[in-house]
């Protein structure tokens, strides 16, 4: 029974487009404390800019007691389109890779 409602969230991400979705058991992810070091040097771009980022994602800490609570994680990847100007007036379609997840 709990495969397959598991199954079910991760079809249901496909179904609504991702271009990849796993679940995985919250045991099962590595934490560490000095991640949040790679996210406040900016090394993606994002720090500051998103609200699920830091500094607005709280205390990494937090966070990580917090992850506990949980059972399963849904991590997806997405591959949007995104138009950009080129020399000339003309659009280049690039895909921009973003990967998210929730806890349940």
């Amino acid at each position: 029974m709990k495969n397959d409602i598991i199954e079910q969230v991760r079809q249901k991400a496909l179904d609504l487009g991702v271009y990849r979705a796993e679940v995985v058991k919250v045991e099962d992810i590595s934490l560490d404390a000095a991640f949040r070091a790679m996210c406040e040097s900016n090394a993606c771009g994002n720090y500051g800019r998103n609200y699920t980022c830091p500094p607005d994602a709280g205390d990494i800490h937090d966070l990580m007691k917090e992850i506990k609570n949980y059972s399963y994680a849904l991590v997806c990847t997405a591959l949007p389109q995104q138009k950009t100007l080129r020399n000339g007036g003309l659009y280049e379609t690039r895909f921009c890779k973003i990967t998210f997840g929730c806890l349940f």
